[in-house]
């Protein structure tokens, strides 16, 4: 949807809706210039790969609520020129997933919080 978009600075969701996707691999990925995001991921979402990679500027906060089966590179490099950088609230499996999903925050500024199993 917004992949490679470079000169998107800023975007406000509101009410953005993802019950419906199912799919949302390669969002903002290479949003270089993407300053603030905040967004809430449901469970129906499967696929996050590339969410957010190369997305370096990025900061806010970000609400996984379920186990997406497929995460690589979802962070990658995420935040990694900003001072904040982008919290990551986690509510899934912790045992299944949260693993996988800090590997792919491969040299990304990110917090992970509620990581209660």
């Amino acid at each position: 949807m917004f992949q490679n978009c470079s000169s998107l600075q800023n975007l406000t969701l509101g009410d953005f809706e993802t019950n419906n996707m199912r799919d949302m691999s390669y969002l903002f990925d290479k949003c270089s210039n993407l300053k603030e995001i905040n967004l809430t991921i449901s469970s129906n979402v499967t696929d996050i790969s590339y969410i957010f990679a190369e997305a370096k500027n990025v900061q806010g906060t970000i609400t996984i609520e379920g186990n997406p089966e497929t995460y690589v590179g979802a962070f990658g490099y995420a935040g990694s020129n900003s001072s904040v950088g982008l919290t990551v609230n986690y509510h899934g499996n912790i045992c299944t997933n949260i693993q996988g999903i800090k590997d792919a925050a491969t040299f990304a500024n990110i917090t992970f919080v509620n990581l209660d199993a």
